[in-house]
This record gives C-alpha cells, sequence and structure tokens, in this order.
C-alpha cells in the first residue's frame, strides 16, 4: 500500500488523532481464594512506519484472558492473546499468543520467577513481521524495597524462527503509585 493510497483513504500524516479503548472484565471467586479470572479487549489504529513514511493503515483488535493464583507465598500467571491485524484495502493477520509465569515468595521482600512466552506471527504481518514465530525463558528476582517500589533483574533467551538466539540481561526499577 502506498502513502497516496493511505491518504485517499481519509489518514492525514505523520498521525492523525485517533480513540483506544479497552474493555475488561475479571471474577474473584470467593470461594477459591486468590484466584481471579478475566478478559479484554483492546482495539486501536496502527500506522507501521518504515523509512520515515507510514506503510498501511491497520486496525488492531486485541482479545486475552487469563487466569492467576495468587497466596502469601505462590503467584501463578497464565495470559493467552488473539492478535488482530487488518491492513485496511489489503488483508488481515491473526496472531496467537501466551505466557505463563510463576513465582515463589522467598522472604517479605524477594520473589524469584520463571516466565514462558511463545507468539507465531505472520512474517508478512506489517507490525509483526520481524517476530514470525518465536518463544522464550526468562528467569528473575524482584527485591521490593516498599510496598511502592521494587527492582526487578532478570535474563531472557528468546529464540525467533530463523534466527540465533538472542540473550538479553537487564533490570527494571518500578514504582507504583
Amino acid at each position: 500500500m502506498q502513502r497516496t493510497d493511505i491518504l485517499q483513504l481519509g489518514y492525514e500524516f505523520p498521525y492523525q488523532a485517533r480513540t483506544a479503548y479497552n474493555l475488561a472484565l475479571f471474577v474473584r471467586p470467593e470461594r477459591f481464594r486468590g484466584l481471579q479470572v478475566g478478559g479484554s479487549y483492546y482495539h486501536d489504529t496502527v500506522l507501521p512506519i518504515s523509512d520515515g513514511v507510514p506503510v498501511a493503515v491497520v486496525r488492531q483488535g486485541i482479545y486475552s484472558g487469563y487466569v492467576v493464583y495468587n497466596n502469601s507465598r505462590w503467584e501463578w500467571l497464565n495470559e493467552s492473546y488473539w492478535i488482530h491485524h487488518q491492513v485496511v484495502g489489503f488483508r488481515d493477520y491473526n496472531t496467537p499468543a501466551f505466557y505463563t509465569q510463576i513465582s515463589r515468595r522467598m522472604t517479605s521482600a524477594i520473589r524469584p520467577y520463571f516466565r514462558y512466552t511463545w507468539i507465531n506471527a505472520s512474517g508478512s504481518n506489517p507490525v509483526f513481521g520481524d517476530v514470525s514465530r518465536a518463544s522464550g525463558v526468562e528467569t528473575g528476582v524482584r527485591y521490593n524495597f516498599s510496598e511502592w517500589v521494587g527492582l526487578k533483574t532478570e535474563y531472557d533467551r528468546l529464540h525467533v524462527r530463523d534466527f540465533t538466539p538472542v540473550n538479553v540481561i537487564g533490570s527494571q526499577l518500578a514504582f507504583t503509585f
């Protein structure tokens, strides 16, 4: 899709004001203390850019569902996604993805965790084209200085189809308000 085609569809550049929205619902059954089940739908318009020029208008819808179990020691997070990209005037792409994470509180301040992530995107998807099929593991530890401040240090190993696996070591200082 050329820039002139996009302009004919009524989009202005570099960006047109758009409204994204997110709808979410969850339940916490009293009978199963620590369990939370929910889902959401997110909608937006994305303008992928190549060489400084938007190459398409993409309507994005993300459907997700999750199950979380959390008690005083253990936390188990599971979330799956169905990401729908509609390239205006061209075609649709559907991308399934999920992750699962488990962690155990060691002390009141220290919580190590392990996460597995998987995504299966089309190589021609203009938003995820460089991802294709990917999976990876992530392990780390979070140290909470207080209820509102934490430091997370982690190691990631991501394998993207047809590429050498990528190893990343990182940290994050998080503030909660």
